[in-house]
């Protein structure tokens, strides 16, 4: 598989929706905390920093390591100040000087970070506001969706490369590392989560951890895997039978699944709720006999620079999708101890409807 130069990302503009998002007036900032976040405003990949966003001004502090690599990455879009982490909150304060408010979100700063940044800022300055960074990742530019289309495809290969390795009957385990091997081969940057690998009656459990057991002709073999490329991830699930033999029961379950899968995809578009999309696989799932205790576990999610992203394809999930969304849809079934199947593809949201970014 090429690799292709990936398109640069457009930090600054990045910076310019969150800043639209929160409201920014002159005397206020956004404090960012999660280096996830950091990463999507400023292209930071270090494993220590914190950023302040201003009206139009951006404040990057970490420590003396990664001073060079701070300036390359992301001197572009925010100024850089490296200093010893117990003073990094009051420089931040001191580039900030004027600002009287400062907007942290609550899920993301530790009781000793809230107390430091009172410290530094004032407590009165400080306000909660939830999500306000991942509410515009929600919607990706174009390119993140090249990064995630290209990690997609990169997953989609490895996968067929080790289905097609299943005649020597390895282990669980072994698929699992011939998968590392392959994404890192087919130019990957490694995996997007620890892969799943459940063969036999073990597919009933939708988060198996691969083991020693080996996989065998007939057997249903559930594979839940994804790739990274540059910080974005994909996710696919593909549910096949080894080699020859496979049971009525098996052929039923994957065609029921496989329909739910395929209805949820068509239904998705612009506008759509999430809920909507979870309804209609589970009533595909239904009239095809499989409406018992059904999944446990959310048909789908949003994803990127993280694995799992809100909102969830669930029941009660009343979000429209937006063109720009990447989610993923993967209705499945698990009857425990005796067999189970998932099918999941990375979807993007487009303005017509979606585009299949793992399409084999």
């Amino acid at each position: 598989m090429t690799a292709d130069a990936l398109p640069p990302l457009p930090h600054d503009l990045h910076l310019t929706a969150v800043r639209a998002r929160a409201e920014l007036g002159r005397d206020d900032a956004l404090f960012v905390g999660d280096l996830v976040n950091i990463r999507y405003l400023t292209g930071f990949t270090g494993s220590a920093a914190l950023l302040l966003v201003g009206a139009d001004t951006a404040t990057l502090v970490t420590d003396e390591r990664y001073a060079e690599q701070a300036s390359a990455q992301s001197g572009a879009y925010a100024e850089v100040v490296t200093t010893v982490p117990a003073q990094q909150v009051d420089a931040l304060a001191r580039a900030a000087a004027g600002i009287r408010c400062v907007y942290f979100d609550p899920e993301q700063v530790s009781v000793d970070l809230h107390d430091r940044l009172a410290t530094a800022f004032g407590a009165a300055g400080l306000q909660r506001r939830t999500g306000i960074v991942e509410f515009v990742r929600r919607v990706k530019g174009e390119a993140e969706i090249v990064r995630m289309r290209r990690a997609a495809q990169v997953a989609v290969a490895a996968h067929q490369r080790v289905v097609s390795s299943l005649g020597d009957e390895p282990t669980e385990r072994d698929l699992a590392h011939r998968f590392a091997d392959a994404v890192r081969e087919l130019g990957g940057d490694g995996l997007a989560f620890p892969t799943i690998v459940a063969a036999g009656s073990r597919a009933s459990m939708p988060h198996a951890a691969p083991t020693d057991r080996r996989v065998r002709a007939g057997e249903v073999l559930l594979m839940d895997f994804g790739a990274l490329v540059d910080g974005y991830h994909s996710d696919v699930t593909r549910t096949v039978v080894v080699g020859s033999g496979s049971s009525r029961d098996a052929d039923r379950l994957i065609a029921a699944v496989t329909a739910a899968h395929d209805a949820g995809i068509a239904l998705a578009a612009p506008g759509v709720t999430h809920a909507e999309v979870d309804a209609e696989c589970r009533r595909v799932l239904a009239s095809r006999g499989y409406d018992g205790d059904g999944p446990t576990h959310p048909f789908g999610h949003q994803l990127g620079l993280r694995i799992h992203e809100r909102p969830f394809l669930t029941a009660t999930a009343t979000e429209a999708f937006e063109p720009g969304n990447v989610v993923t849809v993967e209705p499945g079934v698990y009857l425990p101890g005796r067999i189970g199947c998932r099918v999941e593809d990375t979807v993007l949201i487009t303005e017509n409807g979606t585009d299949i970014l793992s399409a084999r």
